[in-house]
């Protein structure tokens, strides 16, 4: 398993105007909870992304733009993959999410 480049991932999401928040496994999340990405496994600079799905269309087609420019000058390639949900879990303080792929 080939280690996986979040410091590079990390200057991506800054220069698009949001802030990391934290890795688990192949996913890298943002502070705000509006997109989480994931590392692909074939191609070592192609990096997947998906949109919360309360973030609206105008806001969304804007973000992957920014993320795409900030991509492209690293080298990288963002590829928008589906959509993702997030809720508390009843009773607990875990937040259970569900990739919604396209």
């Amino acid at each position: 398993m080939r280690a996986k480049p979040i410091g590079m991932v990390k200057e991506i999401i800054q220069a698009a105007g949001l802030r990391a928040s934290y890795a688990y496994d192949d996913l890298l999340f943002t502070e705000d909870n509006s997109i989480i990405f994931q590392f692909d496994s074939k191609d070592k600079k192609g990096l997947r992304f998906y949109v919360n799905t309360t973030l609206g269309y105008d806001a969304s087609v804007k973000l992957e733009k920014r993320l795409d420019d900030a991509a492209q000058e690293t080298g990288y390639t963002v590829i928008k993959s589906g959509e993702f949900e997030m809720e508390k879990k009843k009773g607990s303080d875990e937040t259970e999410f569900r990739l919604l792929p396209f």
